[in-house]
C-alpha cells in the first residue's frame, strides 16, 4: 500500500513536522553565483557529500545528532538525492513516518538499493563516518511509500516493516538512546516499548501489524513481551516509564488505562482533564507533567484541575520530568494514593458499571 500522506494515531505533538529545506548541491549553488564560497563555507552544512542546507535550517544545539550533521529526514533527503531509486529504511524510515523523539536522529541512515552491502548500522560507530549512508540489498517486492510532501520521489519502506528494522535493531543492541533505568526491566526490552508506543502514535499501526512484519527479524516470545507492555495512549516517553514503574501496584483484575476521559460512570471529569492513567475502578488518577507545565499559568490550570478531582472523589498523583526519576517515591506516593483510595471505597462503597478498556494494558514481565 502506497500512503501519499502518513496517518496517525495520536495528536499533533506527538508526530515530527519534516524539515522546509531540501539539501541542495554545492556545486550548484556555486553556479548559480547567488552564494559566494565564503558564505557557503561559513553558513551551510555539509549532510551529504556535495549536498548542503543552510545552518539556520537546523537547531542550534545538534548534541540530538549524536556526531551525524542534521537530522534523519535531511540526511535521508540528501543520501537520496545521491542515490536515485534507493528506499530508506529503519531510523531513517522511522523520522519520515512521524516518529518525533530524537532516536532516528542519532542512527545512520540506512538505505536499501540494488547493489551489496556496505557499511554498519551500529549508531556509534556509523558515526565516525558521518556522511555516509549504510547499504543494505533491496529485498524483492518490498512495500513502500511516498510520505515526504516535499519530496514526493523519495521512496520509504511501509510503516509496518519500519517497526520490524527498528526493533531488531533496538534489541540487538544497534542503536540506543539515554532513558530512565527501571528495576526489573532490560535495557533494550524497555526501549522497545518506549519505540512501540511513541511509532503506534505517530502512525496508525497496531500491534498485530508490528507482530507480523516483525515475525522473521525477532523471536516472537520476545516480540510477545515487548508487545503485551505496550499501550496506545502514551503520548510520551515518560508517560511510558510511569506506567511501567506502576503496573505491578494494582491488585489483581484492576487495570491502569491511558488518557482517561470518563469515570466508572461514563461521567466527563471535571474540567474535561484527561489523566495519563487511571483507575477508573479506584478513583486514582495519574499525571505526567512535562516541560509546558512549567508556565505559571498552566500549574494554575493544573492546580484548579487537581483540586475539580478531588472534591469529585479521585486521589490525584503529579510527577514532573525530575520526580519522575526517583522511582522509588513515585511508587510510594501511588503506592499510599491506592491504600486511601481502597480504604474509602470499603468505608463507602460506590457501585460502578463495566468499562472496557480503550487501550491494550501493559504486563511487568516477571
Amino acid at each position: 500500500m502506497d500512503h501519499s500522506l502518513p496517518i496517525h494515531r495520536g495528536p499533533e505533538h506527538t508526530r515530527r513536522a519534516l524539515p522546509r529545506n531540501l539539501p541542495q548541491r554545492r556545486r550548484d549553488l556555486l553556479a548559480s553565483g547567488s552564494v559566494t564560497r565564503w558564505r557557503l563555507d561559513r553558513s551551510y552544512v555539509t549532510v551529504a557529500s556535495g549536498l548542503v542546507v543552510p545552518r539556520s535550517a537546523l537547531p542550534e544545539d545538534v548534541r540530538p545528532f549524536g556526531g551525524f550533521p542534521a537530522d534523519a529526514v535531511t540526511r535521508a533527503r540528501a543520501h537520496v538525492i545521491n542515490n536515485p531509486g534507493a528506499v530508506v529504511g529503519e531510523w531513517g524510515a522511522a523520522a519520515l513516518h512521524g516518529l518525533w523523539t530524537d532516536w532516528p536522529d542519532s542512527a545512520p541512515t540506512v538505505l536499501l538499493a540494488d547493489r551489496g552491502s556496505k557499511g554498519t548500522s551500529n549508531s556509534r560507530t556509523a558515526a565516525r563516518l558521518p556522511l555516509r549512508p549504510v547499504f543494505r540489498r533491496l529485498p524483492h517486492g518490498l512495500p513502500v511509500t511516498h510520505p515526504d510532501p516535499r519530496f514526493p520521489a523519495l521512496q520509504v519502506v511501509d510503516p509496518a516493516t519500519t517497526a520490524a528494522q527498528c526493533l531488531w535493531s533496538i534489541l540487538r543492541g544497534r542503536h540506543s538512546w539515554s532513558h530512565l533505568r527501571l528495576a526489573g526491566i532490560n535495557d533494550r526490552l524497555h526501549r522497545a516499548v518506549q519505540f512501540v508506543d511513541a511509532f503506534t502514535q505517530c502512525t496508525g499501526l497496531t500491534h498485530e501489524d508490528i507482530c507480523v512484519a516483525s515475525a522473521a527479524r525477532v523471536d516472537a516470545r520476545t516480540i510477545a513481551e515487548v508487545l503485551g507492555m505496550c499501550d496506545y495512549g502514551a503520548q510520551s516517553p515518560m508517560e511510558t516509564a510511569l506506567r511501567l514503574i506502576v503496573a505491578p501496584l494494582l491488585p489483581a483484575g484492576l487495570s491502569w488505562e491511558s488518557q482517561v476521559r470518563e469515570d466508572a460512570e461514563g461521567r466527563t471529569l471535571p474540567g474535561g482533564t484527561v489523566p495519563d492513567l487511571a483507575c477508573r475502578e479506584l478513583r486514582v488518577a495519574l499525571y505526567y507533567d512535562g516541560g509546558h507545565h512549567d508556565s505559571l499559568k498552566q500549574r494554575e490550570t493544573d492546580l484548579q484541575l487537581t483540586q475539580a478531582m478531588m472534591n469529585d472523589g479521585w486521589e490525584v498523583c503529579r510527577f514532573t520530568r525530575h520526580g519522575i526519576r526517583s522511582t522509588t517515591g513515585v511508587l510510594r506516593t501511588v503506592g499510599e494514593a491506592l491504600h486511601r483510595a481502597r480504604q474509602r471505597l470499603a468505608v463507602h462503597p460506590t457501585p460502578t458499571t463495566a468499562v472496557t478498556p480503550t487501550t491494550q494494558q501493559p504486563r511487568r514481565p516477571v
